[in-house]
């Protein structure tokens, strides 16, 4: 099973930073080709070139200077297109050793990268879908398509110490009709993602810190996965509505129903769509897949975000 990471919905998700997989690129011509498609691409298209701030000369940076490279990175724009054609390069580098998936699975945006994954011969066809990613980078990004009318906040829950029976209490608190905050990601047994107004959020950081977990509470940036996101799903239903689906044999399971995506297209598209309206479920999808018999999980991407939750 590959799992391709996709950017979050809420800051300190993207799993993309400065200098990723700057070895892979000195070592595997493949690799490094991948990233100077993408240098072509946005300069044929007159847009600016990635490469001077995910390829940073080494040294000669303050702090404030790094820290400013990095918040470029995580942008929309750059951070989707920029993680997608890592996840790629990776993959071009998997499939020369001859490690092949019999499943993929993606989490957010990562999802279409999964989509790319299953088609055949997919690299002779990557300026075409660096095109495709770079306007789903601008419809992820843009504040056209989020339905919130007041600014709210997230909530990340971390610990060695979310117990069960909190984690548990806090999934029923979420479910609750009544609830003005909403699950965004169940990611796994120790890291849940809450979105909400402020006071809620602030009251459910409490309430966890009396239970001995360790919340995380900041600004939420954008609404993706939860009811808020009602007018992106519709637009990326226009979007994906010629989307090939081409398989090549590779099972997809989706992070929003926890089962293989819909063989009929159009269920499969709806499902690319409404999952940005719905809960990323990585916690269920991977028992789902290890219950289907799956055991060898390969994070296909710059970081191992998702490795921690596979193993957790």
């Amino acid at each position: 099973c590959f799992l391709f990471p996709g950017k979050g919905a809420f800051p300190g998700e993207g799993t993309q930073y400065p200098g990723m997989l700057a070895d892979l690129c000195m070592n595997f011509p493949k690799v490094r080709a991948c990233f100077d498609l993408l240098e072509r691409s946005r300069l044929a298209d007159g847009l600016p070139a990635w490469a001077p701030m995910l390829f940073p000369a080494p040294g000669g940076f303050d702090e404030a200077q790094r820290q400013s490279l990095e918040a470029e990175l995580n942008r929309p724009a750059a951070g989707f297109e920029c993680a997608f054609v890592a996840s790629l390069a990776m993959l071009r580098l998997l499939d020369d050793v001859s490690i092949k998936a019999d499943a993929v699975l993606g989490y957010g945006a990562g999802e279409f990268t999964a989509v790319i994954a299953r088609k055949k011969r997919w690299f002779d066809d990557l300026d075409i879908h660096l095109k495709w990613v770079r306007e789903l980078a601008r419809l992820l990004g843009s504040e056209e398509v989020d339905d919130v009318d007041q600014p709210a906040e997230g909530v990340v829950v971390f610990a060695d110490t979310l117990w069960p029976e909190t984690r548990q209490e806090l999934l029923d608190k979420l479910a609750d009709k009544d609830s003005k905050l909403t699950l965004v990601a169940d990611n796994c047994p120790n890291q849940v993602t809450v979105f909400g107004p402020r006071t809620e959020s602030l009251a459910l950081v409490q309430w966890l810190q009396d239970q001995g977990a360790t919340p995380t509470h900041f600004p939420a940036k954008r609404p993706h996965h939860t009811s808020h996101s009602k007018s992106l799903a519709t637009a990326l239903r226009d979007y994906l509505q010629d989307l090939d689906l081409g398989t090549s044999g590779i099972e997809f399971y989706s992070g929003c129903s926890a089962a293989p995506l819909p063989s009929e297209e159009g269920a499969a598209r709806e499902m690319l769509a409404t999952q940005w309206e719905q809960p990323v479920r990585l916690t269920e999808t991977i028992r789902r897949l290890y219950a289907d018999g799956f055991r060898v999980f390969i994070e296909v991407g710059p970081g191992s975000m998702l490795t921690t939750f596979a193993r957790d």
